[in-house]
C-alpha cells in the first residue's frame, strides 16, 4: 500500500513542475523581441504617441495662435536639457500649422 501522503505530495510536485514549464514558455515568448506580434505592438504604440502630441500641438495652436506658440517654444529652448528636448518635440511642422490654421479658421 501507498502512503496517501506520499501521491498528494507527488500531484502537487506535477502540478508544480507544469506551472513551472508554462511559466518558462510565457517567459520565452516575451523575451524574443524579433516576434512579429512584439514589433506591430510597439509600432502601434508609437504611432499613439505620435498622433497624440500632434493632436495637442494642433489643438494649443489653434486655441492660443502661431504666434504665442511660437514665443512658448522658444522660451523652452533656452532652459535646461529637457526643456531644449519638449521644444524639439513641440515645434511647428508644417502639418500641425496646416491643421491648427484650418480649425482656428473655423472656429472664428
Amino acid at each position: 500500500m501507498s502512503d496517501p501522503n506520499m501521491a498528494r505530495f507527488q500531484l502537487r510536485l506535477a502540478r508544480i513542475e507544469q506551472a513551472h514549464a508554462e511559466l518558462a514558455s510565457v517567459e520565452e515568448r516575451l523575451a524574443s523581441p524579433r516576434s512579429g506580434r512584439a514589433l506591430r505592438t510597439i509600432a502601434r504604440s508609437l504611432a499613439i504617441i505620435v498622433m497624440a502630441v500632434m493632436v495637442l500641438k494642433i489643438a494649443i495652436v489653434a486655441h492660443i495662435g502661431e504666434a504665442a506658440y511660437e514665443a512658448r517654444v522658444a522660451a523652452l529652448r533656452g532652459g535646461k536639457s529637457i526643456d531644449r528636448t519638449g521644444a524639439i518635440v513641440l515645434a511647428l511642422d508644417p502639418v500641425s500649422r496646416g491643421a491648427a490654421r484650418l480649425i482656428a479658421g473655423r472656429r472664428n
